[in-house]
């Protein structure tokens, strides 16, 4: 591995780690997989995110990969 490399990872993990911390009420966001929605709760690990009128789905907080400002 390049130092380079490892040094972008590791810029980038912290950045991930930092946004995923920082989830609250409200945020819009969009997940790993596509799904784009609200985040109805934050839970330790977990947040609830709602799609819909009554749809909440419930996803691991690093499945998120980022936050719709």
């Amino acid at each position: 591995n390049h130092p380079t490399n490892t040094i972008a990872k590791d810029l980038l993990s912290k950045k991930q780690k930092d946004m995923i911390t920082s989830l609250k009420e409200g945020d819009k966001v969009v997940t790993v997989g596509g799904l784009v929605g609200e985040i109805a709760s934050v839970q330790e690990d977990t947040v609830e995110i709602k799609v819909d009128k009554g749809i909440r789905l419930q996803y691991k907080k690093k499945a998120i990969a980022q936050v719709i400002k």
